[in-house]
């Protein structure tokens, strides 16, 4: 009796919380009439990733490859020991993701620059052919370069290409606290530097673990390539 009070409990709770919703829009001084919300959840709320979590829990459901959820970002991969069976599987995965989007009136983002991309890791120098994969009857795209996460991916893993990014970035407000050097205090400039710079130099930074991605920077690459501030601002904790 109590295990059932309590989940009637929460149940009214998420009713209360989801329910009688309205919104409406307001533009130099003028506002709409306000419009009933039937769908979603209140955008920035604490309980917002939690309800989706529950709702795209079943997802994974009758997936053949490995997948991984990360909030709204979802990775299907595939160890390849016969290409034409990996294809297969991820062919049955999509098509699985996507029957389960329409069952669930689930939409993914149209924006054409954020569709399903394939990228495949490989170390051999002789060339594999792959066979395509589909999703919503579309052909998937295959890159040699792809973001997820902030992480820059290629085919060979050597994050060459995401360790000059985040320099590049890094660099340029490395620029912006060099020109502030002199009107700031160095508390102040300290915490610039750690928002502004560490942060990108620390992101992910268990790839500079792999020898591979080390040994391709020559030592003291990342010092080479940012600039030092004055009165004894500290800009690189590490020596790489």
């Amino acid at each position: 009796m109590y295990v059932c009070m309590h989940a009637c409990m929460h149940a009214s709770l998420f009713e209360s919380y989801l329910s009688g919703r309205k919104q409406r829009v307001i533009l130099n001084g003028f506002s709409s009439d306000y419009a009933n919300i039937e769908s979603g959840v209140p955008q920035g709320s604490v309980l917002g990733p939690l309800l989706f979590l529950i709702y795209i829990n079943d997802l994974e459901l009758n997936i053949k490859s490995n997948v991984k959820f990360f909030a709204d970002d979802t990775m299907l991969f595939s160890v390849v020991k016969d290409p034409a069976i990996s294809a297969d599987d991820l062919n049955h995965d999509l098509d699985v993701i996507h029957q389960w989007a329409f069952q669930w009136k689930m939409k993914f983002n149209p924006d054409p620059t954020k569709q399903a991309a394939e990228i495949l890791f490989s170390c051999k120098r002789s060339t594999v052919d792959h066979p395509q994969i589909y999703f919503n009857t579309s052909a998937v795209t295959r890159v040699q370069e792809h973001k997820h996460l902030g992480l820059i991916l290629e085919p060979s893993l050597s994050f060459i290409n995401h360790v000059n990014d985040k320099i590049m970035k890094a660099k340029k407000n490395v620029g912006i606290i060099k020109h502030l050097n002199a009107f700031l205090p160095l508390k102040t400039l300290n915490l610039m530097y750690k928002a502004l710079v560490r942060s990108h130099l620390e992101y992910c930074d268990v790839i500079y673990h792999i020898p591979h991605v080390f040994n391709v920077m020559p030592s003291g690459y990342l010092r080479e390539k940012l600039p030092p501030c004055r009165r004894g601002l500290v800009l690189l904790p590490y020596i790489f």
